[in-house]
């Protein structure tokens, strides 16, 4: 039956899928199906699918069906893959491609539009570069938010080293990936995952302070003895204070890495916002302007909305301290016109997920003794990217943005020739670190809640910690 299956599949479903099928015809599988646009309706009355649960802006659709019923689908144009899902995993793909739909919901109407969104999570290690992971199902979705919606994805590289191999199966071309590297960027951790040599070289991937990191403890829940020697051994409470030592926590792990490089961005979505003020011709001159705040997605279940580093920064909370403000002189008007516009420098100064890589590469220092596939493009730190802005004159601006177009160095040297004034004032880099220092947004959205109105998620649990039950027990009726 399974090589009949496979001819007529068109290579649809893996021999690994349709092994797992072959052995438990009767069991009751996840079945997650990537289908090309506009095919999912098509696609389901083909395949005479009687539950199921589609994401059509994703391409994606959600199966309850027996191992006999899926190997017995016949070939459909529309499908381009069908993964049989580990029980387990099947809740944590559906629910972070939930949550993602969620967050482009929330775009879609203007209510907030995410400057980048965290994904310090994925596939177990028994799972990586299996399709029982799911893997290209949430490929496919980053892959649409990143380069059709334009929101940056940063990703944790995974805590599966030093093997070479066993990253992150989440990680696909156009994210930001994150890796973990002490505070001053000489030393890289060890149990930090590493690709195979050669690394692809569509893949990004940055180091960022993640071994000793102080970090938020979720619910600040009791510790162990072993957790509290190694903290005082850190001096946690010289950092965070006495009082506050239970609800903080100094871990290692690409997480927390992945974390500071998702706040780092703000910097560089704030000075494009300022550039875009400058250019604008709707902008007044010497008149208080807001700069279009930076919010940070985090799609994670230890997510603590009561935690205190939160306060006031909950961008759902209607309770933060607003947008960076403040002013732009006539002459600043007039040197952003001359630089770029008279220059004919056609670059985008938008923020997006192409010019954030742009500018965070530029930003970024290389590890002496570290391979591409350790450390990728360098190691990212606040300070780093802080003094490339504070330094930035016009003429590397337009060097960041342009790079790649066949027009690259004509353009910086007719930029170079002129008076190439540094693009931002003192007060205006003061101003972007007293912002994403102390008063940035950031929506956290907890791995297991349902979005209202899904109607797969009634028993959803979102309680940290809590045993989730296989996606399958919640698709019945589901159409």
């Amino acid at each position: 039956m399974a090589i009949g299956v496979a001819a007529r599949a068109d290579a649809a479903l893996s021999t690994e899928a349709i092994g797992r099928l072959g052995d438990e015809p009767d069991h009751t599988f996840v079945v997650v199906m990537g289908v090309r646009p506009g095919q999912d309706r098509a696609a389901i009355r083909a395949l005479n699918i009687k539950s199921s649960q589609t994401f059509p802006e994703f391409g994606i659709v959600f199966v309850k069906a027996t191992g006999d019923q899926v190997l017995n689908w016949p070939s459909h144009k529309g499908v381009e893959f069908v993964d049989v899902l580990d029980d387990r995993e099947a809740s944590v793909v559906y629910f972070l491609l939930a949550q993602l739909h969620r967050l482009l919901f929330f775009d879609n109407l203007g209510v907030y539009r995410p400057a980048v969104v965290n994904l310090s999570i994925g596939p177990p290690r028994r799972l990586i570069g299996k399709d029982a992971s799911g893997e290209r199902a949430v490929r496919k979705v980053i892959d649409r938010v990143v380069h059709e919606r334009g929101i940056p994805v940063v990703i944790s590289v995974g805590n599966d080293g030093p093997q070479p191999g066993l990253v992150n199966g989440w990680i696909t071309p156009g994210v930001i990936a994150a890796t973990a590297t002490n505070a001053a960027g000489t030393e890289l951790w060890n149990q930090a995952s590493r690709f195979k040599a050669p690394m692809p070289r569509d893949i990004t991937m940055f180091g960022a302070h993640g071994i000793d990191s102080i970090g938020p403890r979720a619910g600040c829940r009791l510790k162990s003895k072993e957790e509290q020697e190694h903290e005082e051994k850190g001096g946690l409470a010289g950092f965070v204070g006495q009082e506050n030592q239970a609800c903080y926590e100094l871990r290692s792990g690409t997480s927390f890495s992945a974390g500071r490089v998702s706040q780092f961005p703000c910097l560089i979505h704030q000075a494009l916002g300022i550039v875009n003020l400058k250019l604008s011709s709707l902008t007044a001159v010497d008149t208080e302007l807001s700069v279009p705040p930076y919010i940070r997605a985090y799609i994670d279940n230890t997510f603590d909305r009561e935690h205190a580093a939160f306060r006031n920064r909950l961008v759902d909370a209607q309770q933060h301290f607003g947008p960076l403000q403040l002013k732009i002189s006539a002459s600043e008007r007039k040197d952003a016109w001359e630089m770029l516009v008279l220059s004919a420098s056609n670059v985008s100064v938008r923020y997006t997920p192409q010019n954030l890589r742009a500018f965070l590469s530029r930003a970024a220092k290389p590890m002496a003794g570290l391979a591409r596939e350790e450390i990728g493009n360098g190691f990212l730190s606040y300070t780093n990217i802080k003094d490339m802005l504070t330094e930035l004159r016009y003429a590397d601006l337009v060097d960041v943005l342009s790079e790649g177009d066949p027009q690259h160095t004509k353009w910086v040297e007719r930029v170079r020739q002129s008076h190439n004034p540094l693009v931002f004032s003192e007060e205006q880099i003061a101003g972007m670190d007293g912002y994403c220092r102390n008063n940035d947004l950031i929506l956290g959205l907890p791995l297991f809640e349902q979005p209202a109105g899904s109607r797969l998620a009634n028993e959803a649990q979102s309680k940290a910690g809590a045993a989730i039950p296989p996606v399958a027990e919640r698709m019945d009726g589901a159409e």
